[in-house]
């Protein structure tokens, strides 16, 4: 198909900045997007905005302190196991022959504490000094997994019809 070369003026300016878009669209849903080397240190080559906003840390903080490395970062914040799960995952994916990887973990923030976050990756084909490159996509599941936590604690422990009102009142519904 041939754009008229009046049109496509208008086009260029309706489509402009796709990677302005880009961020404005990750950070609209609230989804941290990030691209890794996967060494050793799973070395963060790019994070978009709600990254940042989602660890608590102003980017060049963070940068100044882990070095875009998320085993300095997990450790300081005394998280090493939760690296431990991620890292298992990402090398079980690699040794499988998969391009992509999930899990359910707890991502530290700066001030102490944690939100819960549902982490997937994808491997791409692209290599690093003999190490794939791979993009990780995080979304904070911190609500659903208090909320699935505080009704299996009840479920299990209070059966029937308490149970129900304990659980509607935890979740303020009506």
């Amino acid at each position: 198909m041939n754009i008229p070369q009046k049109n496509q003026f208008k086009i260029e300016r309706v489509v402009g900045n796709v990677a302005e878009d880009y961020e404005l669209l990750m950070n609209t849903m609230q989804v941290s997007v990030s691209k890794h080397i996967l060494d050793d240190h799973f070395t963060a080559i790019w994070s978009n905005d709600f990254y940042y906003q989602l660890i608590r840390y102003p980017k060049e903080e963070y940068k100044a302190l882990f070095h875009n490395r998320p085993d300095l970062y997990y450790p300081y914040h005394h998280y090493e196991e939760e690296l431990k799960k991620i890292q298992n995952v990402v090398k079980e994916a690699i040794h499988a022959g998969e391009t992509k990887y999930s899990l359910i973990t707890r991502m530290p923030v700066k001030g102490g504490g944690h939100v819960w976050v549902q982490l997937h990756g994808v491997i791409t084909k692209n290599e690093f000094d003999g190490f794939p490159i791979a993009y990780s996509v995080m979304i904070n599941v911190d609500d659903f997994v208090k909320i699935e936590k505080a009704q299996s604690i009840t479920y299990d422990n209070i059966s029937g019809f308490v149970a129900k009102y304990l659980i509607k009142d935890y979740l303020h519904i009506e």
